[in-house]
């Protein structure tokens, strides 16, 4: 009988510790650029960041100077930079004749 019991409580720890950790979890949201992408670079001694803004392929569009740090953890943060991005594309003439990510093979 002690068996049976052992058994009952390892099945209820290993259901609410599943339960538990299905709760915690949150769905990650990933704003992607149409087209580029970008690189953030962010000195340990400075308060500056320097972005560098890429073409779908792997030609240098623009690179510019931040002020403060970027936190590019934060969706807002991605979202301004593929905004930047976007612009920094139409300026050029490298934004115009680039296929988007996802129609290239």
């Amino acid at each position: 009988m002690p068996n049976i019991e052992i058994k009952l409580l390892a099945a209820i720890l290993v259901a609410s510790i599943q339960v538990g950790a299905a709760g915690k979890q949150r769905p990650f949201r990933q704003p992607y650029p149409e087209q580029g992408f970008w690189v953030v670079e962010t000195l340990p001694e400075s308060d500056s960041t320097i972005v560098r803004y890429y073409a779908t392929s792997i030609d240098l569009v623009s690179e510019q100077k931040e002020k403060g740090k970027l936190d590019v953890s934060k969706r807002s943060t991605r979202k301004y930079l593929n905004k930047k991005l976007s612009n920094e594309l139409e300026k050029g003439p490298l934004g115009r004749s680039i296929p988007k990510l996802y129609e290239i093979n």
